[in-house]
């Protein structure tokens, strides 16, 4: 039933079933346009078979091609992040303390040491003097070495050949890919911008901590210039923070639980209490503890 204000359904034309009472004028016209799709239908098969063997040499050839590449990378690309990885996790082990890293003898590294894979950005810093300028020279040198391959890897990747069928493209989704391309650069640098923002932050924070151990160590050694632990003479490059009831055993930084000691002391103290420090060393407790309230400290 046909409703006013329906769309009418699409009328469709009647399949010919037989050739009976068509006049000799269809029949020509009949036999000429079945002659044509015959034509057509040979082009067709032709095409489809010439687009497979030629289908066939492209994933041929793209085989090779990525055979190439997967021997490339396990000989040279895997290898080379290997030792580049090496070469960082030495560097971050004689990554400068803070004090250290202010006062002591240190070398400032402004390289980035980030590799392809890293999940985060990996920044310089202050690293030892004596250790770290070889370990950045050979860094630099094997990451110009991987970047070179890295190189080559992307002409592997651009012999890979594909076949495009233009009048299959979806024009509104190729306008959406190259939109969502446009938003993640523009993402990319404002990550950018905000890693900038962040490292001069802190840098800024950095140089305000420093001043302020500057000041603790003065104020400290007006009072007591020797460790409060095993009475050596502090120094400013020498000198640790400790936390005198350590954190892992809920200590706080409250300035009454915070002293500058000698970096031998910080560190074979760790996260000891007070007491099984001052056993284990042989000390005087009654020494250190007057030492320690003399300089305001809670014991």
């Amino acid at each position: 039933m046909y409703h006013f204000g329906s769309r009418r359904p699409k009328k469709s034309n009647p399949i010919l079933k037989n050739l009976d009472n068509l006049t000799q004028a269809d029949l020509i016209k009949i036999r000429k346009k079945f002659s044509e799709y015959e034509g057509n239908l040979s082009t067709y098969h032709a095409t489809k078979a010439d687009v497979e063997i030629k289908n066939k040499k492209i994933s041929e050839e793209n085989g090779k091609i990525q055979a190439r590449r997967d021997a490339f990378e396990a000989a040279n690309i895997t290898l080379r992040l290997e030792i580049l990885r090496r070469i960082r996790q030495s560097l971050f082990e004689c990554r400068a303390g803070i004090i250290k890293g202010v006062f002591g003898g240190y070398v400032e590294i402004n390289d980035s040491l980030a590799l392809p894979g890293d999940q985060s950005y990996v920044s310089g810093g202050k690293f030892d003097a004596k250790i770290a300028p070889s370990l950045i020279q050979k860094f630099r040198s094997e990451k110009a070495l991987l970047d070179s391959d890295m190189s080559k890897m992307s002409q592997f990747i651009a012999g890979h050949k594909v076949e495009i069928h233009y009048d299959e493209i979806d024009i509104d989704e190729l306008e959406s890919k190259l939109s969502e391309h446009r938003q993640k650069i523009e993402s990319q640098k404002k990550k950018e911008q905000e890693l900038k923002a962040r490292a001069a932050t802190s840098e800024q924070e950095k140089r305000q901590q420093a001043q302020a151990i500057r000041r603790r160590f003065e104020k400290q050694i007006s009072i007591l210039p020797n460790c409060p632990y095993c009475f050596e003479v502090l120094t400013m490059a020498g000198a640790h923070l400790d936390h005198i009831y350590p954190v892992s055993k809920g200590g706080t930084s409250r300035e009454a639980n915070l002293v500058l000691v000698c970096a031998q002391c910080n560190l074979t103290k760790k996260d000891m209490v007070l007491r099984q420090f001052i056993k284990q060393k042989n000390y005087s407790a009654d020494e250190i503890y007057e030492r320690l309230e003399l300089l305001g400290k809670d014991v």
